[in-house]
């Protein structure tokens, strides 16, 4: 998927107007979502890495909670720094999935 768009609405209705006004204009919509208090970001992505994506958006949304995945183990090591760009939690994604739910579970109730 490239350029993929993510529309964050709590409005269905108004989610669908915007997904049937760009899907017609030939955009591609990755998925809906009724509000952002959760965003699990990869580390490297080819734009904008998963890092500098965090800072953006803590600067606009301070609530929002991220998690960021990453294939590279030794980022895992600088998690303060991580914690001061506004990331709230970090795991690998070569295990990910054993520790995903509850991480992400802890993330949306704090």
């Amino acid at each position: 998927m490239t350029n993929g768009i993510l529309i964050a609405d709590d409005s269905e209705v108004f989610r669908r107007a915007v997904r049937s006004y760009l899907t017609l204009r030939e955009f591609e919509i990755c998925g809906e979502a009724i509000d952002g208090a959760l965003v699990i970001l990869d580390l490297r992505m080819p734009k904008m890495n998963g890092v500098e994506v965090a800072s953006v958006l803590k600067g606009r949304m301070p609530d929002v909670r991220i998690l960021l995945l990453t294939m590279y183990d030794e980022v895992l090591g600088y998690k303060s720094l991580m914690s001061a760009i506004g990331i709230d939690a970090m795991m690998a994604k070569t295990n990910c999935f054993k520790t995903l739910g509850g991480c992400v579970r802890g993330l949306l109730n704090n």
